[in-house]
């Protein structure tokens, strides 16, 4: 967890490529929550560096989780590429998600 903290605080400060550098020494192997959410940064990370190939495979394997952040993230990174149908297509899973769950999950 001090690895992801140092991560986000590099990021708020504007240093990407030293948020990656943390980013790459968490193991992923740890906890899907630890991953999902390691993963999510090193493509934010990735994004603000203009790695836009690494940016779209990290946002693709962060996805495979259970939150909708990873997601989200994804379709905001797709329009600022100028894909806006593919972000479209992404916006609609957590929206089917939350009409289909239950109270527990949507807080």
């Amino acid at each position: 967890m001090v690895l992801l903290t140092s991560a986000g605080l590099e990021l708020g400060r504007g240093n990407a490529a030293g948020a990656e550098a943390y980013l790459r020494q968490v193991d992923l192997r740890t906890s899907a929550a630890a991953r999902t959410r390691a993963l999510t940064l090193i493509a934010q990370a990735q994004e603000i560096q203009g790695k836009t190939a690494g940016a779209d495979a990290s946002y693709r394997a962060a996805m495979a989780a259970t939150t909708e952040e990873p997601r989200a993230r994804y379709a905001a990174f797709l329009l600022h590429q100028g894909k806006r149908e593919e972000a479209a297509g992404q916006l609609e899973a957590p929206e089917n998600a939350e009409r289909r769950a239950t109270g527990l999950y949507r807080k």
